[in-house]
């Protein structure tokens, strides 16, 4: 292949290989250091490579030295829209429609940001808006299918995209489209099919894989109340999806409150406000917990990927050691009880501190499940000191350490004369331990207390 580096790098981005074009353009660039459309093309190429860190500046620059250039705003618009930085992609792209009102590849710049900001009936105003310039813009057709999915109107938007499809058979973004909108419309077997076929045309699509480990779990029953539900969260904006939350503990507590006030119908309450809170908290780990189920798929395994096998590795482990805490408290262990309950909460700060995603997160909730491990330890550990101690008590010395210090001469004294006698035997050494174990008890309770407010605080962090 010969020529120079901008005519080598353009034959590279018409063949769809970023990577090959990146190093023509940097030679391109060691040649003309000034040129601006040599820099907002590697630019895009980088944003194609997913390097939207590195494009970032090479972009601002070359609108700074073309702000009247109205692709460099479209590739800035990009770059923000790949960095989450969704409100300055979207002033990229009106800053580029201030300049020509025409473009329609910048309306599908802007319906992505404005997707990413969750506001879809603006991005499909964006995108139609695009559609009517050019009815086969890519991006804008995209766009308006998501837009569309998340409006509940599964059906119009599969209806675009497969007429976009016919235009165009191989476009796999088409095909991942079509596998969002069947899997919001529970057709999971189509789901497969189209995420399966945008992977074989982009092995690549971080997207596709997702969606297809998604569709395959949903094929298990027990998986689609979590994933319709991740699916209803995703299109509400962060605040509303906090104000659920915070409207399903109170509506827990009014639970507990009604299980008081109608005490016949107690147990429904009980049951319907455990049900709530076993389902929220199942949403922090439901996803590496059907990972692991999808496992024991002959295809399953084979779309996930080897951090995913790793975290349902984990789970299962940490999951495992809470069962077999649980059956030794049933076999007459009672610390064992507590400590499996630790270990099996601790599973959700441990699968949000290994599916953080930034250093920053990562750093966070790494140290939040460690301080939470130690307190639950120290917790434990405390606990069955005075548990085994109140083992080897009688009955009297039990009933004994739980009356005020004032009542307790009354109770030995109310007692039959050989049970009396039995106590007044064990009494020096209970007495003498009462209080350091109290104050072990008081311990532990302060851990406990440490542990629910870490936890609590720890499922709230981004």
């Amino acid at each position: 292949m010969s020529g120079s580096p901008r005519e080598l790098a353009a034959l590279w981005m018409e063949r769809g290989r970023p990577e090959k074009a990146e190093p023509e353009l940097r030679r391109a660039l060691a040649l003309d250091p000034e040129d601006t459309e040599t820099k907002i093309d590697l630019a895009r190429c980088l944003y194609l490579l997913d390097r939207e860190k590195e494009a970032l500046p090479i972009a601002k620059e070359a609108v700074g030295e073309a702000p009247d250039w109205t692709y460099s705003h479209f590739v800035l618009s990009l770059v923000y829209s790949g960095l989450d930085k969704d409100k300055l992609a979207e002033k990229a792209a009106r800053e580029g429609l201030l300049l020509d009102p025409e473009a329609d590849y910048l309306y599908g710049a802007l319906a992505s940001a404005l997707l990413g900001q969750k506001r879809w009936k603006d991005a499909l105003e964006a995108a139609e808006t695009g559609l009517a310039i050019d009815p086969e813009e890519a991006q804008c057709l995209g766009a308006r299918g998501v837009a569309l999915t998340n409006l509940g109107q599964t059906a119009d938007a599969a209806s675009g995209l497969e007429a976009s499809l016919l235009h165009d058979p191989e476009n796999p973004q088409t095909h991942f489209l079509l596998g969002y909108a069947a899997l919001n419309e529970g057709r999971h077997d189509a789901a497969v099919q189209h995420f399966s076929e945008s992977l074989r045309l982009a092995p690549e699509s971080e997207g596709a894989r997702a969606g297809l480990v998604n569709a395959l779990k949903a094929k298990q029953g027990f998986y689609r109340p979590f994933l319709a539900w991740f699916l209803f969260l995703g299109k509400l904006p962060t605040g509303k999806v906090y104000a659920i939350f915070i409207a399903t503990i109170l509506l827990r507590r009014y639970l507990k409150t009604l299980s008081e006030t109608y005490p016949d119908y107690a147990p429904a309450f009980i049951f319907l406000g455990g049900l709530m809170v076993v389902f929220i908290l199942m949403t922090w780990i439901a996803e590496p917990l059907f990972d692991l189920v999808l496992r024991l798929s002959p295809h399953g395994r084979f779309a996930l990927k080897e951090r995913e096998v790793f975290n349902s590795n984990c789970l299962g482990l940490v999951l495992l050691a809470s069962v077999l805490c649980l059956a030794l408290g049933f076999a007459g262990v009672p610390t064992m009880y507590l400590i499996g309950a630790l270990v099996g909460s601790w599973a959700i700060p441990m699968v949000r501190a290994l599916r953080a995603e930034t250093a920053k997160a990562k750093g966070l909730h790494r140290g939040l499940a460690v301080l939470l491990l130690l307190l639950g330890v120290v917790g434990a550990g405390h606990q069955n000191v005075v548990d085994r101690w109140r083992a080897g008590m009688s009955t009297e010395a039990l009933q004994l350490i739980r009356i005020p210090g004032s009542l307790r001469e009354e109770y030995i004294l109310e007692l039959p004369e050989q049970r009396r006698s039995v106590l007044l035997a064990e009494l020096p050494a209970v007495l003498a331990e009462i209080e350091p174990k109290n104050a072990q008890l008081e311990i532990a309770d302060k851990c406990m207390g440490a542990y629910l407010l870490g936890f609590v605080i720890q499922t709230w962090i981004p």
